[in-house]
């Protein structure tokens, strides 16, 4: 069970543990093997000089201690992953402005003339490491009332099929089906570029030919793969295609593994998107887990967290009303470790930030940095 109940710090479950040693009366997830006691970097809060000086903690008798001992872990995590991405932003940029809208118009005029089995849209990924799509609605523009099923498939393996989504369509009206979100990556190491298939059954009914923009102006989105359009910066109206190159598909095959459908135009065939495109800038930091024993920037970021959670839990200690004052250490003495330990914090902030190893997402690129200085005139 992870500590917080959020995957963007899934990585740091367990970086520190709150107490080496066994309190089986204290049970604050269900499962004490895997909580108080567990920490992957051999790093304990009770051991932050004089934290394990609290009277009861030794016999696990003060529960108020322990409860604030885990709030702390929890919100150290939680300020760690904000102040190391706000530091990486001082030196870095992001390399994708965030995107939030629609794939797709609502304008039509006529029905398509498909005559294959299926029909849908493609989104051929920019391959962001950190990069994901999140799918929020699908708007559907058809020939008649009723619904209709769409799937989602990617080209990774024979087991390809992600999920399906019903929805209301109304005759040559447009309908936007508000969906439960779904989150796609945009990057995968087992293939080159990452492609979803948004697919259905045509049948007896068509889409209406809406279409992916008005092909005026500077941006036509031709679906090419030899010169993909989110190779270039576009207008800020069409963000999406910074992440994904889009067409419309018709096919009869659903094997979408091996290649790209012939046919891929500009229509949408009837679908809208509505998406939200961000790069996971925490990622840089960790992605799936923290190597402890090969990365001295892993073991940074425990003790940046260790000692974050010795601030927090000292800031609680001195202006909270749970620990009566028998379990109070010296005020004043604890106020010099929070000093200490804050100064240590920021310390390992900065060493990570300049040594953290930058290829392990694509959320940022270097910043230009232009100084302007007056200098003399040599005459």
């Amino acid at each position: 069970m992870s500590i917080i109940t959020n995957t963007l710090y899934d990585c740091y479950d367990y970086i520190i543990g709150l107490y080496r040693g066994n309190c089986e009366c204290f049970d604050p997830k269900g499962d004490y093997t895997l909580d108080y006691n567990t920490s992957l970097s051999d790093l304990y809060l009770n051991e932050l000089h004089p934290i394990n000086n609290l009277l009861g903690l030794e016999n696990c008798e003060n529960s108020d201690v322990w409860a604030l001992m885990d709030r702390a872990r929890t919100r150290a995590i939680i300020n760690f992953v904000t102040d190391a991405s706000s530091m990486l932003s001082q030196e870095y940029k992001l390399a994708y402005q965030p995107y939030s809208g629609v794939i797709g118009r609502i304008q039509h005029k006529k029905d398509r003339a498909i005559n294959t089995t299926y029909a849908g849209v493609v989104l051929r990924c920019n391959p962001i490491n950190s990069g994901y799509l999140t799918l929020s609605s699908i708007g559907a523009l058809f020939n008649f009332t009723g619904n209709i099923t769409v799937s989602i498939y990617n080209n990774l393996d024979d087991s390809n099929f992600i999920g399906s989504y019903t929805l209301n369509t109304v005759e040559d009206t447009f309908t936007n089906n508000i969906v439960e979100e779904l989150e796609l990556p945009l990057y995968s190491e087992y293939t080159d570029y990452l492609e979803y298939y948004f697919i259905y059954t045509v049948g007896a009914n068509q889409p209406r030919n809406n279409d992916l923009s008005c092909n005026c102006g500077s941006f036509k989105p031709y679906y090419n793969l030899h010169k993909p359009y989110y190779t270039m910066q576009k207008p800020k109206e069409y963000g999406w295609a910074n992440y994904v190159m889009v067409g419309g598909v018709d096919t009869d095959n659903l094997d979408f593994m091996s290649d790209t459908p012939a046919s891929v135009g500009t229509y949408m065939n009837g679908l809208t998107l509505g998406v939200d495109f961000r790069c996971k800038v925490g990622e840089t930091l960790c992605k799936d887990a923290l190597d402890f024993v090969g990365d001295p920037v892993a073991g940074s970021i425990a003790h940046a967290i260790w000692y974050k959670a010795g601030c927090l839990l000292a800031d609680m200690l001195m202006t909270t009303g749970e620990i009566n004052r028998q379990t109070m250490i010296n005020r004043e003495q604890l106020g010099e470790y929070y000093t200490e330990w804050l100064e240590k914090y920021n310390e390992k902030l900065d060493y990570i930030a300049r040594n953290i190893d930058m290829s392990k997402s694509d959320c940022f690129t270097c910043r230009d940095h232009y100084h302007i200085h007056r200098a003399g005139i040599r005459l």
